[in-house]
C-alpha cells in the first residue's frame, strides 16, 4: 500500500465528517424551527383564550347592565302605579 491509497483513504475520511457535520447542523435548524413554530402556536392559543374569557366576561356585564336597567326602568313605573 503506498501513500496514495492512505491519501485517498484520509481524504475520504475528511469529507464523510465534514458531510456528517453539516448533516447535524441542518437536523438541528430543523428542531430549533418546530421548537420556534411549536411557541408561536403556543403564543396565538394563549391570545385565543384570553380572547375567549374576555368576550364572556364582557357578554355577562352587558347581561347584568341590561338585568340592572330593565329594574331601574320597572321601578318609577311601579311605583307611580302605587302612589295612584
Amino acid at each position: 500500500m503506498d501513500s496514495t491509497f492512505w491519501l485517498n483513504l484520509g481524504i475520504s475520511g475528511a469529507v464523510v465528517f465534514v458531510v456528517n457535520l453539516f448533516l447535524r447542523h441542518l437536523k438541528q435548524e430543523q428542531c430549533d424551527r418546530r421548537v420556534e413554530r411549536q411557541a408561536f402556536v403556543d403564543i396565538i392559543a394563549n391570545h385565543i383564550d384570553h380572547e375567549r374569557e374576555a368576550i364572556e366576561k364582557l357578554a355577562d356585564a352587558i347581561h347584568a347592565l341590561e338585568t340592572m336597567l330593565g329594574e331601574c326602568a320597572r321601578s318609577p313605573a311601579e311605583t307611580r302605579g302605587l302612589r295612584r
